[in-house]
């Protein structure tokens, strides 16, 4: 697999440059008449917008600009191909997209993705096509903006280093490729590992992850769902060296429309639970059907004699915890939610509660904008939800 060249930058009418950046993957442009157009979703990644198209096989779209001055587009076609539960249209990032339009003409046009460009605002555009889950494909387009003062030389995505006149192509790189603006290329996605990232993906939590990056949490691990039929959904583990029991995880559910907004939600959790105990739950907790069978009579007893005592002792440690590192706690919940100052003495009430053993557990709301929920049924955790759009 390598990287293909254009040798020479197109230039567009309105002014415009457009620069390709082509990753090959052993297919040639054309149609296919089984070739499905499964899903499509746009983001917004630090200065880039990206499209991201999920097809059923490897083949290569005609991409076209479209020159005209009060209304430029970027035109995405699949001759021949079927498009299945695609919307009709999606909101642009209003950066550089001003919307994303589909039209699906059966038997002769196929399917056609539809850029309407924000007018006078040069751009470069690259594509690449990686392999997706269930052997589905994904390819992404992704267009940042360009001032016209550069755009002679204009900087692109450089996925490889170029050669040298005489030299052959360099080979592909053997890991995921890292880009000139800071954020990495998984799974098909194009992901940043800082803090000011995960902003731009809930932009309603800046406040709190402007407080967790200041306190020292770093952001260790992240996994992304790509599924078709279903949200995209990208989760971030964050840790703390100094709070080893307590984890922290960012989740953010992709929204399709204006009407089907993103959701995204904080988690503070004591997950990390030490213990004989703690552990024992975690293995419980991922029997399969035929290892509960190997233990317990029925379903039942599994729950009510296995996990619900091993419940009980998990509440009582984790309020133990939470208890110890309260002052985190607070100091959370007011980077969360600063115009409710009751929510850490509403928790602290909840916490000094005893423990009903006849329960499996309680759960309480303990605001509404934003939705705060606080669990207390095996690791007690604080959950803060961050409803809209990315911005």
């Amino acid at each position: 697999m390598g990287i293909k060249l254009l040798p020479k930058p197109h230039h567009l009418l309105s002014g415009a440059l457009i620069t390709v950046w082509l990753l090959g993957v052993g297919v040639s442009p054309g149609w296919s008449a089984d070739l499905q157009v499964l899903r499509l979703g746009l983001s917004r990644v630090k200065d880039t917008s990206l499209l991201t198209i999920v097809l059923s096989k490897a083949v290569q779209p005609q991409v076209s600009p479209v020159t005209a001055v009060s209304a430029p587009q970027l035109v995405i076609i699949f001759p021949d191909a079927v498009a299945t539960r695609l919307p009709t249209d999606l909101p642009g990032d209003q950066t550089l997209v001003r919307q994303v339009r589909t039209l699906f003409t059966p038997g002769k046009n196929g399917v056609r993705i539809i850029l309407d460009l924000i007018p006078e605002r040069p751009y470069v555009f690259w594509r690449q096509m990686r392999p997706g889950p269930n052997g589905l494909v994904q390819l992404i387009i992704g267009l940042k903006s360009e001032p016209r003062s550069e755009s002679r030389q204009p900087p692109g995505l450089n996925l490889t280093k170029r050669s040298r006149p005489g030299e052959p192509p360099a080979p592909p790189a053997q890991q995921p490729p890292t880009s000139d603006y800071g954020y990495k290329m998984d799974s098909g996605r194009l992901e940043s590992d800082d803090f000011q990232g995960l902003g731009r993906l809930a932009p309603n939590a800046v406040r709190v992850f402007h407080f967790l990056e200041q306190h020292g949490w770093t952001v260790a691990r992240q996994n992304t769902s790509d599924q078709p039929g279903k949200r995209l959904k990208q989760e971030f583990l964050l840790t703390h060296s100094r709070y080893s029991i307590l984890t922290i995880r960012f989740t953010h559910i992709a929204g399709s429309s204006v009407a089907s907004p993103d959701i995204n939600f904080l988690t503070l959790s004591t997950e990390n639970l030490p213990g004989s105990e703690a552990q024992r739950y975690r293995e419980m907790t991922q029997w399969s059907v035929s290892q509960i069978k190997k233990h317990y009579e029925d379903i039942g007893d599994y729950y009510s004699d296995g996990l619900q005592p091993l419940r009980v002792v998990l509440r009582r440690q984790s309020q133990a915890e939470t208890l110890r590192d309260f002052d985190f706690f607070r100091q959370f919940l007011a980077a969360a939610c600063p115009q409710n100052p009751k929510l850490a003495n509403d928790i602290m009430t909840h916490l000094r509660e005893k423990v009903n053993q006849r329960l499996e557990g309680v759960q309480y709301t303990l605001s509404e904008d934003p939705l705060i929920i606080l669990n207390m049924v095996d690791f007690l955790f604080v959950r803060v939800y961050f409803l809209g759009r990315v911005s």
